[in-house]
Formats: C-alpha cells, structure tokens, sequence
C-alpha cells in the first residue's frame, strides 16, 4: 500500500514538472486560456523584467486559473503554466 502510494506521488510530482504557479494577476470570471496567456506573458515582461522577444518564444502547453472565481474578493486565482520546455520554465 506504502508503494503504490509513494508511486502515485512520484508519477503526480513528475506531471507537475514544468509547472510553475504565479499569483497577483487579475482575472475576471470567464478567462479563456488564451486571455490567462497573454495576461502571463505580460507579467512576466513588466513585472519579472524578461526581455520581450525571451517571452513572445516561451511555448506553453497550458495556461489557467485554479479554483473559483468570487466576485468582489481582494484575492486573484493563483494562475498555472505549464511550459512544453523545462528550459524555458527555469529561465521565468
């Protein structure tokens, strides 16, 4: 029981190699994963200060918001990336 469980952690961990989750990023109830997108590209020039043309060539396999979204909190979603490219996800 004591290895399947320790297996399953391993497999999870691995999915969420390439991941990094970033916060303070406004959202708004219905973000596509396109509009979660650009808003990351965006964050990642202005606020963690990449060079445009290092971020306009980053590859994401996904992009999105985790949780609910409540109206009127103070809170944003935490918004998850997952880049096709570990190298890419070191150099953010």
């Amino acid at each position: 029981m004591i290895k399947t469980r320790d297996e399953l952690i391993y497999v999870k961990s691995q999915s969420m190699h390439n991941n990094l989750v970033f916060g303070n990023i406004p959202d708004v109830r219905a973000e596509s994963w396109a509009e979660s997108e650009s808003k990351l590209r965006e964050f990642i020039v202005n606020k963690l200060k990449l060079a445009q043309n290092i971020v306009d060539d980053i590859q994401f396999e996904r992009v999105h918001k985790m949780g609910d979204f409540y109206p009127n909190s103070r809170h944003t979603r935490k918004l998850v990336a997952k880049f096709f490219s570990f190298k890419d996800r070191e150099t953010v």
